[in-house]
């Protein structure tokens, strides 16, 4: 090679590098372009948060990170490494992957407190038939009290909560909501307009009511024609009246503390949308999501074969402290179950 060729090859080599390095800088622009958005959708509590909702959180973040790892990797790109570890820091945060590392919050221990509190183990059940449910699997959870989500069957409810909960257990049903507890009483429920069912539950161990509420939001369509463009009004309309449901619930309850006086409470259920959607923002003002105090595991519970979604979630009261919040897969329900242990001060 000459002289006159080898000063050519170098002189060419930056011209070559540059339009490489600048197709990393736009997919790296890309990338922390969409991330702004999605931070100022939340924020902003935009519609645009319910197309958020029809796949976990999760998934977008992954997609969406992917041009600034691309600039950073094969164009060599500082903007595109930027762009990734923004959209890594958001995908810890708010993917319930968090709850897996090794740093996360460990549960309370439950030697630090009285031995005069109470712990209580809270169970959500899911199934279309109450008899196809494993009910050894179910009762070697030992639960205090079930929220559980089926088809208007009172005998098959009532014969499972028997095999679950022995001959003591109590239970209170309305529609598809079934309340069931190993012991105390349940008084009367009650459920106004909203997609919930509330029932005083008076324990043997204090003189106070826990008011027990199941909630069962309106289900989401087929996945299939759920996601597809010709529906996306669908997506809008489910997230608006996901928004209602809650906030009836919210009302519901505060109604009662108007009318009943305010006593420490339990609510969970099938919510039928993610665990970041903005309409639990009423919900958190009633108490806290155990899970996201005390959990341990992945956490996802729909569908049971291969949970993607957070859909059954447990609130508390500040009344309770969470221990431990997991989940369960058990033969014959839909989602996999929740189980959350706290203790009552």
């Amino acid at each position: 090679m000459t002289e006159d060729s080898s000063q050519t090859s170098k002189s060419s080599h930056p011209n070559h590098i540059r339009p490489n390095l600048h197709i990393g800088r736009i997919l790296a622009f890309l990338s922390i372009l969409t991330f702004f958005l999605t931070i100022l959708t939340f924020l902003l509590e935009s519609n645009l948060s319910a197309i958020f909702n029809i796949m976990p959180h999760w998934v977008y973040f992954l997609a969406f990170m992917i041009p600034g790892l691309m600039g950073w990797i094969w164009f060599h790109s500082k903007w595109g490494l930027t762009s990734f570890a923004l959209w890594l820091l958001l995908f810890f945060c708010y993917s319930d992957f968090f709850k897996q590392l090794p740093f996360s919050p460990k549960p309370i221990n439950e030697q630090s407190f009285p031995f005069q509190f109470k712990k209580l183990r809270i169970v959500t059940l899911a199934a279309d038939d109450p008899l196809q449910i494993d009910t050894e699997a179910v009762k070697a959870l030992a639960p205090d009290i079930i929220l559980m989500e089926v088809d208007n069957n009172p005998i098959a409810i009532t014969q499972t909560a028997f095999f679950i909960m022995g001959k003591n257990m109590k239970i209170k049903q309305y529609n598809n909501h079934a309340i069931i507890t190993r012991y105390g009483n349940l008084e009367s429920s009650s459920h106004g307009d909203s997609p919930c069912m509330t029932t005083e539950w008076q324990p043997e161990f204090d003189g106070r009511c826990i008011r027990l509420v199941n909630v069962i939001t309106t289900p989401r369509p087929n996945q299939n024609s759920f996601i597809s463009l010709g529906n996306t009004h669908k997506i809008f309309d489910l997230q608006s009246k996901h928004k209602k449901e809650i906030q009836r619930v919210y009302q519901h309850l505060a109604h009662l503390n108007m009318d009943q006086g305010p006593c420490p409470v339990i609510l969970g259920g099938n919510f039928n949308t993610p665990a970041h959607s903005l309409i639990f923002k009423p919900i958190k003002e009633i108490g806290q999501d155990t899970y996201e105090v005390a959990g341990k595991g992945y956490g996802a519970t729909a569908p049971a074969s291969f949970p993607l979604f957070r859909f059954h979630r447990i609130f508390t009261s500040l009344d309770f402290t969470p221990l431990q919040t997991f989940t369960v897969d058990v033969s014959g329900t839909t989602e996999r179950c929740v189980v959350s242990d706290v203790i009552y001060q």
